[in-house]
């Protein structure tokens, strides 16, 4: 941010737009960059500097106000075309912890079998070309291998 520009998040517009307000203006500014009215390159990095601010201010705002938020079960505090409630997130169980001998050998089999799996993985990503095993004359494929092009976007420090 430059020297004394900070964002003023409580009084802006943008808490009283509603989801399909958002569709549509995300909608108008796409016709706006096809139609030549803003320039593509700039749009991207753009979009994407903003979605790294909101991200960072989303994860900085959710700890600043952690407990701050006081709601009982069930309840729910509607505001500025918001619903906000309260929810349990980032579950976890340690099933190690239970000391139980079944767990226990069906987690070290499959850990055994993860293993013996990605070793096979790296070796049929290796095939280009139709491959024979010579001890059991299996004819093996290579891997089908999809994917995309896109653009990647890196902000500078």
């Amino acid at each position: 941010m430059h020297e004394k520009e900070s964002l003023m998040l409580s009084s802006s517009s943008i808490l009283n737009i509603t989801k399909s307000e958002i569709k549509t203006i995300a909608s108008d500014f796409v016709a706006r960059v096809l139609e030549g009215e803003e320039d593509h390159l700039k749009a991207l990095v753009a979009i994407k500097k903003g979605s790294e601010l909101f991200k960072e201010l989303e994860s900085q705002v959710r700890q600043a106000v952690s407990g701050k938020i006081k709601l009982q079960k069930g309840e729910e505090l509607s505001m500025f075309n918001a619903t906000i409630t309260e929810k349990e997130s980032g579950v976890k169980y340690d099933f190690s912890y239970c000391e139980d001998g079944e767990w226990d050998s069906l987690n070290r089999e499959m850990e055994t079998i993860k293993a013996k799996l990605k070793i096979r993985e790296d070796f049929l990503k290796t095939l280009r070309k139709e491959f024979i095993d010579e001890d059991t004359g299996e004819v093996i494929q290579p891997p089908l291998r999809t994917g995309s092009l896109g653009y990647q976007i890196s902000i500078k420090k």
